[in-house]
């Protein structure tokens, strides 16, 4: 895939998620932001400051910057919920364009796992804003370390 076909599904993806609900449909708790992924084109050695230490030999990486879990509590009918967003900026290190369609399963497996969480969480109900508050604050917290888990998770399916 080159850099502008994964844009473009990138940016179509965006606007379809960002298109407006269907008449008396609810708007989606949560939005998810990826970027379109920086690619930069290294050296073997570079991969080693540029990617994760520990990592076995790679021909490329992608590394997520700016992650970002941003929500707050709103009162609804059942009672209090989370609602907000999630932004990644995508920075991919590849020694050859050719590993570039195999970075980009990594965003989408990081996609999907980082949907079927926020979904999870914004299906929870809290009796009371404090509940929802304390809970707000520790998922805002905990967030890079879920997706440092949503990384290890994606590397083991895909390699």
């Amino acid at each position: 895939m080159t850099r502008f076909t994964g844009a473009m599904i990138l940016l179509l993806s965006a606007a379809a998620a960002g298109a407006a609900p269907a008449p008396g449909a609810a708007p989606a708790p949560f939005d998810i932001r990826i970027a379109a992924p920086r690619v930069r084109l290294v050296t073997p050695g570079d991969l080693v400051i540029d990617c994760r230490p520990g990592m076995t030999p790679v021909r490329g990486c992608t590394e997520f910057l700016g992650e970002q879990l941003r929500c707050e509590c709103r009162k609804g009918p059942d009672g209090w919920r989370l609602v907000g967003s999630a932004q990644l900026l995508p920075y991919m290190y590849i020694t050859d364009p050719a590993v570039e369609r195999h970075e980009w399963k990594h965003i989408d497996d990081l996609h999907e796992q980082l949907d079927r969480y926020l979904s999870a969480l914004s299906e929870r109900r809290f009796d009371d804003f404090e509940s929802c508050d304390e809970t707000r604050e520790f998922e805002t917290i905990v967030f890079a370390l879920r997706m440092d888990m949503f990384r290890r998770s994606s590397n083991y399916r895909l390699h």
